[in-house]
């Protein structure tokens, strides 16, 4: 079993830090309109990336001290008037 490297006050101290960023996090999605959930991952040697279903297929991420903005687009289209199962 692997054993816990972080102290509760440790953790404590982190969440007192932490929580006014969230916060203000949530104000601005909130200001933004944005209704589906965001995710921010934050990694080792500075790298983040924020992404989600609320962005609408926009994500920024952060790698090597250059920040990318990327937008991917997908368009969902019906078949009408055919089966789209495979029948043979």
């Amino acid at each position: 079993m692997r054993e816990n490297s972080m102290s509760n006050e440790k953790f404590r101290e982190i969440c007192r830090e932490a929580i006014p960023v969230i916060k203000k996090l949530q104000e601005i999605v909130e200001q933004n309109d944005i209704k589906q959930g965001i995710r921010v991952y934050i990694g080792e040697d500075g790298y983040f990336s924020m992404e989600g279903n609320g962005l609408g297929g926009w994500e920024v991420h952060n790698y090597d001290g250059e920040t990318t903005i990327r937008h991917e687009y997908r368009e969902v289209f019906k078949m009408e008037g055919e089966d789209s199962t495979d029948k043979q």
